[in-house]
């Protein structure tokens, strides 16, 4: 019960600091472009013409287009993208909550609450996990409910695309905490996140760029942050893969991914455990 106390004052200070809220907003201001954008016209189960932000694609006017598989290439774009804004929206939403927790004042009040440190820190990560789940949950479905609506066909697959799109940020989010706790600064945090986030792309080109690494050293340290780092790279491929609902080919980067941001969360709670206030 006093976890979910903090859990559900997590959400409150969300709401309250419009982080929530401005969440929301920005969700239904793309579903609102994604629909008045899409423009599909569908005659007996095959696409017979289609505009996407005004910009008419011109198909064979003889024999159309299958609807399934495009509609299902059209969704696992619109998941790749959904993927990237939820990951900067969550970040940008969350980074402030631990930061926040240790000002003067607001760390005192919160420690003296009759739960473990651990227990508070953990129950303030489950809390920004909870409030980002309700709104990419929200933003996939209604964009699902979209696409399905206007094509008529209800691809399911695309739903649990919100499930490697949730632990991507999970994994983040110990980052976020850990940096946040470390430094009390929700820019700092940002800023380490979003820079993990961006530099898997190059990391997971390895097998290309090592070969022109001159030095071992080089090849050592390289290797090292491909195999340490969370591959979000490779976890957005598996989003697009999940909403082709396509099997899984590789589980590593989703394990490796979660032990860094295991890690880092317990970094996080081993470094709060031991701060003097």
């Amino acid at each position: 019960m006093k976890t979910l106390a903090i859990i559900e004052d997590t959400f409150r200070e969300s709401f309250s600091r419009l982080t929530f809220v401005g969440f929301f907003v920005l969700s239904n201001l793309l579903v609102l472009a994604i629909l008045f954008a899409v423009n599909l016209d569908v005659v007996d189960g095959v696409l017979a013409a289609a505009t996407l932000f005004g910009k008419e694609l011109h198909l064979n006017p003889q024999h159309g287009l299958q609807i399934g598989p495009i509609i299902r290439q059209v969704e696992s774009a619109f998941a790749v993208t959904l993927y990237v804004m939820s990951i900067f929206l969550s970040v940008f939403a969350t980074a402030n909550l631990v930061p926040h927790m240790l000002e003067k004042g607001t760390i005192d009040l919160v420690l003296s609450k009759p739960l473990s440190r651990r227990g508070i820190l953990l129950a303030k990560y489950l809390g920004a996990l909870s409030v980002v789940s309700f709104n990419v949950w929200y933003l996939v479905a209604a964009v699902w409910l979209i696409l399905s609506t206007k094509t008529q066909v209800w691809n399911f697959a695309f739903l649990a695309a919100a499930l490697p799109i949730l632990f991507t940020f999970a994994v983040l989010l110990g980052v976020v905490i850990l940096v946040g706790t470390l430094s009390g600064s929700s820019s700092l945090a940002i800023m380490v996140t979003y820079v993990i986030f961006f530099v898997s792309q190059p990391l997971a080109a390895r097998e290309k760029i090592v070969p022109l690494l001159d030095s071992q050293l080089s090849v050592t340290a390289f290797q090292t942050l491909y195999w340490v780092l969370p591959k979000t790279f490779e976890l957005g491929n598996l989003v697009r893969e999940t909403a082709l609902s396509r099997p899984v080919q590789s589980w590593t980067p989703v394990w490796t991914s979660g032990l860094f941001g295991l890690g880092a969360l317990v970094a996080a709670i081993a470094y709060f455990e031991r701060k003097d206030y």
